[in-house]
């Protein structure tokens, strides 16, 4: 079912056609009204391309659900389990030293190499 947008509707909001395609597709999306795949073809653009322009306007990338997130700790917790730094011995729970109270003044000691000031911001 195509979608007609009138001419004088594109002028008033200073758009083409194009960009009116990838506006839609990246508010639709959003809304998760729309995959990732499919607002990509309703923009007309290649996933990468259309990624580019959720990030130009602000919006995310990807959705990431709780659902995912415990999926993502389920498998983490999983692959942490299987390391074992000391094969031989039994692995032990880390426990702070609770009973020693916190230090009454902290030095910091700074060396000529940690002044940034000379140099070169890489960000």
């Amino acid at each position: 079912m195509p979608l007609i947008i009138p001419d004088e509707v594109l002028k008033e909001l200073n758009m083409g056609e194009c960009v009116a395609r990838i506006e839609l597709a990246c508010r639709l999306f959003d809304a998760d009204k729309l995959s990732k795949p499919a607002a990509s073809r309703l923009a007309g653009l290649k996933r990468v391309d259309f990624e580019e322009e959720l990030a130009k306007r602000g919006l995310p990338i990807i959705h990431y659900t709780l659902e995912m997130l415990k999926q993502d700790m389920e498998a983490l917790e999983k692959k942490w389990a299987s390391l074992r730094l000391f094969p031989y011995a039994e692995p032990q729970a880390f426990s702070p030293a609770m009973d020693s109270p916190p230090p009454e003044e902290i030095t910091v000691i700074r060396s000529p190499s940690a002044d940034f000031s000379t140099r070169r911001n890489w960000l």
